[in-house]
């Protein structure tokens, strides 16, 4: 089963708090506080014109570079953001808040290391900005290095004890750490600062759920549910709930209700064609596969699970290219081995076959006694 959960970066964008040198244009400036009307609305492309057409009167005016670096973020053009973040420093390098964004920008543009570079050099200029330790927390958590990750939350947390994220980002990284309790308190701490935001109860009933406590992360979904009825990843944890009590078809349901919302969401395609391979409907298993697949084709996981219902489909073949591709994403995975292993043997290739069980054992796993073991003697 695949989960998955949002780990939140966090920018900031304050109007009064910038050291800017006035506009030189009144026309400018107007044109300016008109934009930022249309921010503070969240009517973006309406901000960014406003705030093009100031630039046009009065290009030396860091804030409209900043502010429509911010639209365009939130627009999810993410090369114009970089080009107008660049442009507001250039003309104010003090303006801390700005080397965060950038970073936040190149994260989004792929560039984990420059952006970890980015907030590094920001925490060395100063090392009370809570926000940019938030930042290199999520990336240190995608690079694995959770303890490293933990210590910048505890930091975020000493400086802005307020920010529900941080408490958020907390709770997904005691998570990740299997300590259950503390990623609950940190939950009820972000919902007590933030109580009707779906994804904090979200992550807390997945807890409850890896504690066994089901009455409680029932209650939880609920609520979530109750918060953003369009919520499909509440309604996907219900169908990973009903999964892990093998009801597949009330599984199946629940993913259908989530992906009636978002089509492109990887954690329910993943889970109803698991719980379709379960109910041995493996012709439709391959095609919630076929679909994750075609959205992300590094998943290591569509590949290793479709090449589980292409061997019980008759297909060792299919079974074999997608167990190698597996293997490509991931080469230490002991079970796809064993698994191809027995798919070589079912095709006559017993040389092949024991290399694969050669490769599961250096890898750790416990082979016993059956037809590809004895196969191999």
């Amino acid at each position: 089963m695949i989960t998955g959960k949002k780990f939140v970066f966090v920018f900031f964008a304050f109007v009064i708090f910038f050291n800017f040198p006035a506009c030189n244009s009144i026309e400018s400036e107007d044109l300016y506080k008109k934009g930022m009307l249309f921010f503070e609305q969240e009517q973006y492309v309406l901000a960014l014109q406003d705030f093009e057409q100031s630039i046009g009167l009065d290009s030396s005016n860091p804030q409209p570079y900043y502010f429509k670096s911010i639209c365009n973020y939130r627009l999810e053009k993410y090369p114009e953001a970089l080009i107008d973040i660049n442009k507001a420093i250039a003309l104010s390098p003090k303006n801390l808040e700005a080397y965060n964004e950038r970073a936040l920008i190149l994260i989004k543009l792929g560039l984990k290391n420059e952006a970890l570079i980015e907030l590094n050099t920001l925490l060395n200029l100063n090392p009370n900005f809570g926000y940019a330790y938030l930042n290199r927390a999520v990336l240190l958590k995608d690079t694995g290095r959770l303890q490293e990750a933990l210590i910048d939350c505890n930091k975020a947390i000493k400086i802005l004890p307020d920010n529900h994220k941080a408490y958020f980002n907390r709770a997904t990284l005691f998570k990740a750490l299997k300590n259950y309790d503390a990623a609950i308190r940190d939950c009820n701490v972000a919902i007590s600062l933030s109580n009707n935001l779906p994804e904090y109860y979200i992550l807390k009933a997945d807890i409850y759920i890896l504690k066994n406590y089901n009455e409680e992360a029932l209650q939880t979904l609920n609520k979530a549910i109750q918060l953003d009825t369009n919520s499909f990843e509440a309604y996907t944890a219900l169908g990973n709930m009903h999964l892990k009590k093998n009801n597949y078809l009330d599984a199946i349901y629940l993913y259908d209700k989530a992906l009636l919302i978002n089509p492109n969401y990887l954690v329910a395609l993943n889970n109803r064609a698991i719980a379709k391979h379960r109910v041995e409907d493996f012709a439709q298993a391959l095609v919630d596969f076929d679909a994750g697949l075609s959205l992300d084709d590094q998943n290591f996981n569509f590949y290793f699970n479709r090449a589980l219902v292409k061997s019980k489909s008759s297909d060792p073949g299919g079974a074999i290219s997608d167990f190698s591709s597996a293997l490509q994403i991931n080469d230490k995975y002991a079970l796809a081995y064993y698994c191809r292993a027995i798919q070589y043997l079912w095709e006559g290739d017993t040389i092949s076959a024991c290399n694969d069980l050669k490769s599961a054992k250096d890898f750790g796993f416990a082979v016993k006694s059956n037809a590809i073991s004895l196969s191999c003697k």
